[in-house]
């Protein structure tokens, strides 16, 4: 981030008592570039440098920060980060540092130095820093349900599970044995396999695995669709963070028995994969077994 180095200068004259002596107050306020900004936190930088003669020292009611998400922040449209020193009082120079948290992610935020005290209001030049990006995790309860696999080139974009499983005893199949096209085994393909089947084998059922798995509306999301093989694959390598979350959050643990993927092998057989031991294998249409619809972010 570029560095500002415009100073605030202000320069108070005063007359002191009978002497005739001049008061010279002349505090320079200068804000340092913003340093570990994250998601929803960062840490101030800034310095005060007084020369004073013929002064009383005054007592600060204010050193610290302000920022604002509108530039140029004051005190009056700005919220307030006080830092203080030994009584509060600045003699000749102060460097400071001030850990700042609450912060919105993605969010550009106008902060700068200030200092009141009785002389006046001593504003520093402002520095803009903008808050890093929120980044998803697996096992983040999120997006409608839990993540259990994040784009290794995206951050924001993934796939997650729902909370329960829609069924534990339904077919794959639902119009006899037939080919629907759904052939797809990897990461990604799961919705277009979903709406292979549920072209070849009629509306949205609920009758059938993939017609279930659309029919489900979790966290307001009308996407959701049967998991691919490979998809189903990475929920049972993240199904201990993914059932501890799911608990928490009013859903199931995974059942041991094996739940359907969307990824068929031929007019008879379609994958699934055994949760108890990780075992993936084709198996016939019209075994029933467990869902759990996912759907991607």
């Amino acid at each position: 981030m570029k560095k500002l180095l415009l100073l605030s200068l202000s320069i108070l004259l005063f007359s002191c008592g009978q002497d005739d002596n001049i008061c010279l107050y002349e505090p320079i306020v200068t804000t340092d570039a913003v340093i570990d900004i994250g998601e929803n936190s960062a840490i101030l930088n800034g310095k005060i440098v007084v020369t004073s003669e013929n002064c009383d020292v005054p007592s600060n009611t204010i050193q610290g920060f302000i920022y604002s998400k509108e530039n140029l922040p004051t005190i009056n449209n700005s919220e307030i980060i006080v830092v203080n020193d030994n009584n509060n009082q600045i003699t000749t120079s102060y460097l400071y540092e001030e850990p700042i948290t609450g912060l919105e992610p993605n969010t550009t935020y106008y902060v700068r130095s200030i200092l009141t005290n009785t002389f006046g209001e001593f504003y520093g030049n402002v520095v803009s820093f903008t808050t890093l990006d929120e980044q998803n995790e697996i096992g983040d309860f999120a997006y409608g349900g839990i993540i259990f696999w994040i784009n290794p080139n995206d951050n924001s974009k993934g796939l997650v599970c729902a909370v329960s499983d829609q069924s534990s005893d339904i077919d794959w199949n639902n119009i006899g044995y037939t080919t629907t096209g759904a052939s797809g085994l990897t990461i990604g393909t799961g919705n277009s396999n979903t709406d292979s089947i549920i072209a070849e084998q009629g509306a949205t059922e609920t009758n059938y695995a993939a017609g279930l798995a659309r029919a489900y509306s979790g966290g307001g999301y009308n996407d959701w669709f049967l998991p691919s093989r490979d998809e189903l694959n990475q929920i049972y390598l993240n199904r201990l963070s993914i059932d501890d979350v799911a608990l928490d959050n009013g859903g199931d643990s995974f059942n041991y028995y094996w739940y359907w993927s969307s990824s068929e092998y031929g007019a008879y057989d379609a994958w699934a994969l055994r949760f108890g031991n990780g075992s993936i294998d084709f198996k016939s249409k019209d075994l029933p077994f467990y869902v759990r619809a996912v759907r991607a972010f």
